[in-house]
């Protein structure tokens, strides 16, 4: 409780394992922040939606249905038995022709989506169902995070495409939550103020002043104390015969301590 708090004052991004952490890195050095948590999820399969809106939400995001203007916009080209809702499933037919750049382009141009998140398959060693140097135009235009997923194995080709593009291909959908969650949490981050520190007791002083070298425990506490840092009440015992007057002064339950 203690590492967190200190990490959420002063911005620290937490991840559970490495390959989140450079993600998560690499989320926040290409988009920097989100301007929220509202998550338009782009799929060519419905599963693979609910999927990635579970996931989403269980990481503290939101998946909204969309403004009658922008379903209708994408409604406009893609099969009836697609949606245009939030999730979208554009399906692979409303995909091909440059169908998914266009979806992507007009949720960025969306004020009320914060990110995009585009779950697709990427396995196909020939082509690609983006066009890449328009999503890199559209990417360097559209000043909101767009994370994208392959729920196939991605081809060399899917990844190369995308990696000049300017985009990653996140390796699984728990990632790609996390990552849009770092975004989401880094523009909720206000810098804490620079509390006033009040002058130190001179008897701290005196000590910093002094010699250097460790510093028995009870001393530290004794500093620390002066200081106004809570601290456990303690009695430095040096002679058997101090010990009982020692504790009934303490109370119990007592910890015996070896000072050297």
């Amino acid at each position: 409780a203690a590492y967190d708090a200190m990490f959420r004052r002063y911005g620290i991004t937490v991840t559970s394992e490495l390959e989140e952490a450079l993600i998560t890195v690499a989320a926040l050095a290409k988009f920097g922040k989100a301007a929220g948590g509202r998550v338009a999820v782009l799929t060519v399969s419905g599963g693979a939606g609910v999927w990635a809106a579970d996931l989403l939400v269980a990481a503290g995001l939101a998946v909204p249905e969309l403004s009658p203007a922008t379903q209708a916009a994408i409604r406009a080209f893609i099969p009836s038995y697609g949606t245009a809702r939030n999730p979208i499933d554009l399906t692979a037919g409303g995909a091909q022709g440059g169908g998914m750049l266009r979806a992507v382009r007009i949720l960025c141009e969306d004020p009320a989506v914060d990110q995009v998140a585009v779950i697709t398959s990427l396995s196909n060693p020939a082509r690609v169902s983006i066009d890449g140097p328009g999503l890199k135009t559209l990417l360097a235009e559209a000043h909101k995070p767009v994370l994208f997923y392959s729920y196939t194995m991605p081809s060399p080709l899917g990844r190369r495409i995308l990696a000049d593009a300017g985009a990653a291909v996140l390796p699984s959908m728990q990632m790609l939550s996390a990552a849009a969650r770092a975004l989401l949490d880094r523009s909720r981050f206000v810098p804490a103020a620079t509390a006033a520190l009040a002058p130190l007791p001179e008897r701290v002083r005196a000590r910093l002043a002094g010699p250097p070298g460790p510093v028995a425990e009870y001393a530290v506490k004794a500093l620390l104390a002066a200081c106004g840092v809570p601290m456990p009440p303690s009695r430095l015992v040096t002679q058997a015969t101090e010990l009982e007057a020692a504790a009934d002064a303490l109370g119990f339950p007592l910890a015996v301590k070896i000072q050297s």
